[in-house]
């Protein structure tokens, strides 16, 4: 983005604007393109420029989910590494529980975490249970408030 190598803070801000409602949809020039990643990933590089390091998070831990989705683990992967260098992973849990944590965060069952990460629906369970304990929360939804961004 030339706004950020730029140091554009006002056309970033704009770019962002602009963005904000295509959050959920995916970058793709014209037909038979090749495929380009999620908006939310361009919105979380735009936010971290920006200084919203919240909405950033969130943007990243969109895109990492909806990269998943589309089987594109580079898109993947470099969600998941804007998300270390914001801070994000909980220094208690493993890379792999971390990533099992975020989804537990997003409300999603065992079977679509299972589903998502190419795991058995027994070892998120494992997971998920580990999680709890290195948290030392009775269960998902305390896990989940322990670990989302303060909105």
């Amino acid at each position: 983005m030339i706004s950020v190598l730029a140091e554009d803070t006002v056309v970033a801000a704009r770019l962002y604007e602009m963005l904000l409602p295509y959050r959920h949809q995916h970058n793709m020039t014209v037909a038979m393109a090749p495929y380009r990643g999620p908006v939310s990933l361009t919105l979380g590089r735009l936010a971290n420029f920006l200084g919203r390091r919240t909405a950033a998070r969130g943007h990243f831990s969109d895109a990492r989910v909806q990269s998943e989705g589309m089987h594109a683990p580079w898109y993947s992967l470099a969600a998941r590494d804007a998300i270390i260098a914001l801070g994000g992973d909980d220094p208690r849990l493993t890379p792999r529980e971390a990533q099992v944590a975020e989804l537990v965060t997003e409300g999603l069952t065992n079977r679509e975490i299972a589903g998502l990460l190419f795991l058995s629906e027994r070892t998120v369970e494992n997971h998920v249970s580990s999680i709890l304990r290195r948290l030392d929360v009775p269960n998902r939804a305390a896990a989940a408030a322990l670990l989302s961004p303060a909105r």
